[in-house]
């Protein structure tokens, strides 16, 4: 499932809010390179502690993939 930027906050807060099915989702739409806010936003979750278990090692991996994936998709955009 595609989501704009308002229903992606929407879904955001809803998982803050215990809806625990959409960490799967997250989970899933991170691993796109169409979804680097779900990337940046699992990597927030695990430097916080929020909903799963707090990890630097995870939280930097996918802030990594985040940076990765925003300048492969760039290149793209601009044909590099």
């Amino acid at each position: 499932m595609k989501y704009d930027q308002g229903e992606f906050k929407l879904f955001c807060e809803e998982l803050l809010d215990g809806r625990s099915e959409n960490l799967n989702q997250l989970m899933v739409m991170a691993t796109s390179i169409d979804y680097i806010h779900a990337q940046w936003f699992l990597g927030w979750l695990y430097e916080n502690g929020k909903i799963v278990n707090q990890s630097s090692e995870n939280a930097a991996f996918w802030f990594k993939k985040t940076l990765r994936d925003q300048s492969a998709k760039e290149a793209l955009t601009l044909g590099v």
